[in-house]
């Protein structure tokens, strides 16, 4: 794992970022497509919660199940309230019944799933027939201009290694049985200073990828910023920022 997230599980919730509100896609799952009985959703690498938390707020009848390998993020998740299920397990391991779910989700955690092939057959394997897994990553081949790549270099790198194009995962969805394969990029660029950048970087636990580098590319893209900070004196320093996201969504016939 390029993460130990028991290591960090309980600073993960100070980003305001990590607070969800309902998923979009299972609402418009569950308006298309009403289930004869109960709801059943499962969150695959749901982390501390947020998502299922938002969730049953909207599906306070449903089956909601999340799934995570670490014992440190499912203890936040289980200061949540009930209602939930929290199972520790990989992702590529679900110990589920075939078609138990109507509606899995994924997201931002697939990069971190080892045996990713095993994971999509074994998601195919728990849906219900009719039933629609939608994963959410970043698209690193998508955001050159993404800052933490800028000045850290070396997250770009292991970011490459790690995250499947969005064209490979299509085609693996499509080997295993998947149908109905969207994908939908997400683009989006904002100004900002480099100073708020910067701050931001100090608190590397906020960031997977300041996480997964070397203390010494971490220490180099610190001592970059504080040079150009320096060198700008008191003059605004405005930098954009670029992001993408890769929703892909499938169904099981």
């Amino acid at each position: 794992m390029r993460t130990d997230y028991d290591l960090i599980a309980h600073e993960y919730d100070d980003q305001p970022y990590r607070q969800k509100g309902v998923d979009e896609h299972l609402l418009e799952f569950a308006s298309a497509h009403p289930p004869s009985g109960r709801l059943a959703v499962l969150d695959l690498g749901c982390g501390t919660g947020n998502q299922l938390v938002a969730n049953r707020d909207a599906f306070p009848d449903a089956l909601m199940v999340g799934l995570d390998l670490f014992a440190g993020m499912l203890g936040q998740a289980q200061k949540k309230g009930g209602k939930i299920h929290w199972v520790r397990c990989d992702g590529a391991t679900p110990p589920f019944a075939d078609r138990s779910f109507h509606f899995i989700s994924n997201q931002f955690s697939f990069h971190h799933v080892d045996d990713k092939a095993e994971m999509l057959r074994q998601v195919h394997r728990i849906l219900k027939p009719g039933g629609r897994f939608v994963m959410t990553n970043v698209c690193p081949r998508e955001m050159e201009d993404f800052l933490v790549y800028r000045y850290f270099p070396g997250a770009r790198e292991q970011d490459l290694q790690d995250f499947l194009p969005f064209r490979d995962i299509v085609h693996l969805m499509e080997v295993v049985g998947f149908r109905n394969i969207d994908v939908e990029l997400r683009r989006w660029r904002h100004d900002q200073d480099l100073r708020d950048f910067a701050a931001w970087t100090k608190q590397r636990h906020a960031c997977s990828q300041l996480i997964a580098i070397s203390d010494e590319d971490y220490a180099a893209g610190r001592d970059r910023l504080a040079r150009e900070i320096a060198a700008a004196g008191d003059n605004p320093i405005p930098v954009v920022e670029e992001s993408c996201l890769a929703v892909i969504s499938g169904n099981r016939p």
